[in-house]
């Protein structure tokens, strides 16, 4: 009870993590499905046992998914393939360029 109360103390407000977080839950749960499988069919061959095994598995799909929803999300077509708004690119880079105070982009604004 204590974590859900912190949580909802500490998460309940606007943030970048929390923006960036929300928009890949979808595509993460698309990629890890296939990645799971494909990955665990590479593990097989190599007989590790159980631990070693869920470690591989583990670590190699949240690099997968983590590395996917890189491309999904900087790639138009495939952002409406996952789920992802076509517009949200154009505010991806208008973030950045505020942070790093580099000027906007001049066909973004």
């Amino acid at each position: 009870l204590c974590v859900v109360g912190y949580a909802g103390h500490w998460l309940n407000r606007p943030s970048k993590a929390i923006r960036y977080t929300n928009q890949a839950i979808l595509p993460w749960y698309m990629l890890h499905q296939t990645l799971i499988i494909v990955i665990a069919w590479w593990l097989r061959p190599w007989q590790l046992s159980g631990g070693v095994e869920a470690m591989w598995l583990t670590a190699l799909t949240l690099m997968g998914c983590w590395m996917g929803y890189e491309v999904v999300r900087r790639v138009p077509g495939l952002r409406l393939c996952f789920g992802l708004k076509a517009n949200e690119v154009e505010e991806h880079i208008r973030d950045t360029n505020d942070n790093q105070g580099a000027r906007p982009h001049p066909l973004i604004g």
